[in-house]
């Protein structure tokens, strides 16, 4: 459970509770586990290096601690011009909770030495194995659960997505462009991004949760016996369904952060880099008396050379 206190009040405002019809599954769950493992020693806590990488730190650090740790972690990657960026300390939360104070935060950041320099905050959270242990079918299963961002159908207040515009709202507060805040949760596949829109107020409501509800319960299930989640018609599904409640969501498998920018965040779209290769094709041999000069042919998007020697046609894509 991803929680956020509000300065104003010392009350902590829940984040992520458990969904739908896993709901007295996951409670259940979670006791079993407390009572399971209240006598051995503590999970190694996640650390991670300040000067780590952004893909280092996401599919080594993050990844081993969705795997092997029982605590939820929060942690933020500053993401500064010149392509260079830092980890702050690392958060622990206590089993499937992990609390921030937006204010304490944001003070955070405007204290950092090198704050002018900041072009992105990139605020994340895990959703570790260990939360979905005794909700699955089988002993195995949760190790490949997918779990995208979280909602509440109990509380309109609670949930990543509202405790992410709710961060943004009170970063503005202080000056600080929520336009630079990329919210991201870490699972058993990869990282999801998520981002509410302006339409998320009007959006969220008891009827868009249940909608999505619905498609993320269809979602899991799949994602448990599916390699690719991205490829199959579940996850676009879900997707839309964020949409519909207000938010764009969009997930990376831990073996495509390296390719894509640090903290890409959801609106990165793959390029699609075309590849300078030549492609030789031989020819019937020519019979005719004198030989033919190389000649080219370029359009402007290709080209085409012949070579009369070798008989061979060469063709070279748009630089």
């Amino acid at each position: 459970m991803f929680e956020q206190s509000n300065t104003e009040s010392s009350e902590e405002i829940p984040e992520r509770k458990s969904k739908g019809k896993l709901s007295r599954l996951l409670e259940a769950g979670a006791f079993a586990l407390a009572l399971l493992t209240a006598e051995q020693d503590p999970a190694q806590a996640l650390e991670i290096a300040p000067r780590t990488s952004w893909s280092d730190g996401v599919t080594h650090n993050i990844k081993e601690s969705v795997e092997k740790e029982k605590n939820e972690s929060r942690f933020t990657y500053l993401k500064f011009s010149g392509n260079q960026g830092e980890w702050l300390e690392i958060k622990e939360g206590r089993g499937a909770k992990v609390s921030f104070v937006a204010d304490d935060f944001a003070r955070e950041l405007l204290s950092h030495p090198r704050y002018r320099e900041l072009e992105k905050i990139c605020f994340g959270h895990s959703h570790t194995n260990e939360n979905h242990r005794y909700v699955t079918p089988n002993k195995d299963a949760y190790k490949r659960m997918a779990a995208s961002p979280s909602f509440s159908l109990e509380n309109l207040q609670g949930g990543d997505i509202h405790s992410s515009k709710y961060l943004g709202d009170r970063l503005e507060k202080f000056r600080i462009s929520k336009r630079k805040l990329t919210s991201f949760v870490a699972d058993a596949r990869g990282i999801w991004y998520y981002q509410p829109t302006e339409k998320f107020d009007k959006g969220d409501t008891f009827v868009a949760r249940e909608k999505l509800q619905k498609a993320y319960d269809v979602f899991v299930d799949k994602s448990m016996v599916t390699d690719d989640v991205t490829s199959i018609h579940e996850y676009q599904n879900l997707i839309n369904n964020y949409r519909d409640l207000g938010a764009i969501v969009r997930f990376v498998p831990y073996g495509e952060v390296s390719s894509e920018p640090s903290c890409a965040g959801v609106d990165y779209k793959k390029g699609k880099d075309i590849k300078t290769k030549e492609v030789a094709i031989k020819l019937a041999p020519i019979t005719e008396t004198k030989p033919i000069k190389e000649s080219k042919i370029a359009d402007g998007k290709a080209s085409v050379s012949f070579d009369s020697e070798s008989k061979t046609i060469k063709m070279r894509p748009p630089q």
